[in-house]
Order: structure tokens, then C-alpha cells, then sequence
């Protein structure tokens, strides 16, 4: 069957001219499809392209947003070093009044003592009322 369809185009005028026809479909279904081709590689190039740009773009987007929480997160540091500096002050002022008034009550213990060897034995010395009554509220603190 493929022979006879090669003799009749090689032989008659029509079928030359169908061979002919034929061979110029071939060429341009061909230069049809090269230029489908190189038309779809630009145009996925382009879409390469487009997301490359639309990624480039989030990603400097992400790295904005990573350094402004980065900020944050310093802001905030520095905000507890702060308070934890207010609140060693505080301690150490607390320390301080709570120190002093141990030495207080000791030298009212001392007196006390002085005086209860003069007066007899009442019982253990007792500081006075209002210094309890203070360090019952700088121990509350």
C-alpha cells in the first residue's frame, strides 16, 4: 500500500503536485510548532521571571517583618533590664530599712535588757509597739 502510494506520487502530475503539497504542510506544520515552542518557552520564561520577582518581593518582605520584630524583642529586653534594675534598687533600699531597724530593735532590746536588770525580772524585753508595728508592714512589702 505504501508503494502505491509512492508510485502515484512520483508518477502522475496530481500526485507530484499532492507530494508537493504535502511536503509544504510538513515544513510548515514544523515551523508551526518551532514557533509554538519558542513562544511558550518565552512566555514560561516570563512566568519564571514574574514568580523570581513576586518571591524576591515576599522575601524582602519577610525580612522586614523579621527586623521589626527583632526591634520588638530588643525594645522588650531592654524594658526588663530596666525593671529588674528598679527592682535590685528597691530590694536593696527595702534591705537597707530592714537593717536599720534590726539594729534599732536590737539597741531597744538592749535598753529594755538594761532596764529590766534595774527593775527586776518583768519578763524578756519587748521592743515598743509602733517599731513592731513597722516592721510588720516592711516585712508585708
Amino acid at each position: 500500500m505504501a508503494w502505491a502510494i509512492f508510485t502515484w506520487l512520483r508518477d502522475t502530475r496530481l500526485g507530484r503536485f499532492a507530494g508537493a503539497a504535502l511536503l509544504v504542510a510538513i515544513v510548515a506544520g514544523a515551523a508551526v510548532w518551532w514557533v509554538n515552542h519558542a513562544i511558550h518557552g518565552v512566555w514560561t520564561r516570563g512566568l519564571a521571571a514574574g514568580e523570581l520577582r513576586e518571591r524576591i518581593a515576599w522575601e524582602q518582605k519577610a525580612q522586614i517583618l523579621r527586623d521589626q520584630l527583632q526591634a520588638v524583642e530588643d525594645d522588650k529586653q531592654a524594658a526588663l533590664d530596666e525593671l529588674a534594675a528598679t527592682n535590685r534598687s528597691r530590694d536593696l533600699a527595702q534591705a537597707q530599712r530592714i537593717s536599720g531597724l534590726q539594729m534599732q530593735l536590737a539597741a531597744e532590746r538592749e535598753a529594755n535588757a538594761k532596764d529590766d536588770k534595774s527593775c527586776g525580772d518583768d519578763g524578756p524585753p519587748r521592743p515598743s509597739r509602733e517599731l513592731w508595728e513597722h516592721i510588720r508592714q516592711e516585712d508585708a512589702r
